[in-house]
């Protein structure tokens, strides 16, 4: 009897604690189930919120651009590019006070010569970008940068004698001049500065060569801001040529000013 007690003791205990696991794994899986669910619908919300912002940005960024008048800029082209097509005759006239590269006005051999809009500084409002495509020492290279303020063209960059600007991946505007010694790489940070009134403005650093100030070291290095070559560092050719890798050379395509602006 006493037997038969013990043995229906232990089957109650193992059904009991049978039943016990499976409540408790039943519940782990609900638990489970519920954590998922919540980190899905916090993803999901975080998305959205996301979405929304992005969203908002892009919208603010086109209702500022289309309150943009850029027929000063179509102004210029034209007249660029009329200009090129009669060879800039010396009684050729332009209504516009903008400047623009005087590399232009006496165009190399095998060289197109064109225009593009973009927004470098993302402020709602396109800069107009002369340059040209070419040969592979200038392919991408730019002449010219406008903004606009106060409803007017304002030249900002203008490639001199010598000199070459490009726009880089990384969202720099390099800025090369041969000095025919010496010679500088400059890398700059476009906030719609005019880059004639102060070169330290947007600066991010310079890498120079003189081979007149130094034979056996020519290399040196300037911080952002300076523009003092005198304040400049030694450095040596692997770590300059490190800096000049780290500005890969975006190549821009132009539109041509008019079909037969190739000379």
């Amino acid at each position: 009897m006493r037997r038969k007690i013990f043995l229906c003791a232990c089957v109650g205990l193992f059904v009991l604690n049978a039943c016990g696991n499976e409540v408790a794994s039943q519940r782990a899986d609900e638990n489970a189930s519920a954590i998922v669910e919540s980190t899905e619908k916090f993803v999901v919300q975080q998305d959205l919120e996301l979405d929304d912002t992005t969203e908002t940005e892009t919208e603010e960024h086109q209702e500022k651009e289309a309150e943009v008048d850029y027929s000063c800029y179509y102004r210029h082209i034209e007249q660029v590019a009329r200009g090129i097509e009669l060879g800039f005759p010396d009684d050729y006239v332009m209504d516009l006070e903008a400047e623009f590269a005087v590399c232009i006005r006496f165009p190399a051999t095998d060289t197109q010569y064109g225009y593009l809009l973009r927004d470098l500084n993302s402020d709602g409002i396109d800069e107009l970008i002369f340059g040209a495509n070419g040969p592979e020492s200038c392919d991408g290279t730019i002449y010219d940068i406008y903004t606009i303020k106060d409803g007017m063209i304002v030249s900002t960059f203008i490639v001199c004698d010598r000199e070459r600007y490009y726009l880089c991946k990384n969202g720099a505007i390099a800025y090369e001049s041969d000095g025919g010694d010496s010679f500088s790489y400059s890398y700059y940070d476009y906030v719609g500065q005019v880059l004639m009134d102060d070169f330290s403005v947007g600066l991010r650093e310079r890498v120079l060569y003189d081979g007149l100030r130094d034979m056996n070291n020519p290399w040196f290095h300037s911080g952002a801001g300076i523009v003092d070559f005198e304040a400049a560092t030694p450095i040596t050719e692997e770590q300059a040529k490190s800096i000049l890798n780290s500005y890969e050379y975006e190549k821009l395509v132009f539109t041509p000013f008019y079909d037969g602006a190739t000379f």
